[in-house]
């Protein structure tokens, strides 16, 4: 994923300068913003399925199924903060990134399970204990028993 970052971060230097040439030389401005937004998008998207293809091949072999948050609308959710905030979260392509490991993984055959993005990141996928917070970062697993 640092590559996808890399392209856009070069991309963005690149739509500075034209910003800047848009003054003198408008029609030659909006050409090569045309021509190099779309020459973006495609080398994202071609990392991307590259990227994909190799985690859905990779799933295959294992025969294993994905668990994925439920990730509609979350540019929505998040993009209200300061400028340069927004500009690194426009650049999150994860929901399409989402959108090509679902089909690929369909293709193939295999379950692809969406949960809530609700606290998953301190919960247990496989028995749902959650986990606590000792000292900042370090987690410690709490178990919850169940009666059988």
């Amino acid at each position: 994923m640092k590559g996808l970052y890399h392209i856009h971060r070069v991309y963005e230097e690149k739509r500075r300068k034209i910003q800047k040439l848009s003054k003198t030389k408008p029609k030659t401005a909006k050409k090569l913003m045309k021509k190099y937004s779309k020459r973006e998008k495609n080398r994202a998207m071609d990392l991307m399925h590259k990227i994909t293809a190799t985690i859905a091949r990779e799933l295959v072999s294992i025969k294993h199924g994905v668990i994925l948050e439920d990730l509609r609308n979350i540019k929505d959710r998040i993009l209200d903060g300061s400028k340069n905030l927004n500009r690194k979260l426009s650049k999150w392509n994860c929901r399409i990134f989402q959108f090509m490991l679902e089909y690929k993984l369909k293709w193939f055959g295999l379950p692809v399970k969406h949960v809530n993005p609700a606290n998953s990141s301190r919960t247990c996928p496989l028995c749902s204990g959650s986990l606590a917070a000792y000292g900042g970062q370090v987690y410690e697993m709490q178990m919850q028993i169940r009666p059988r």
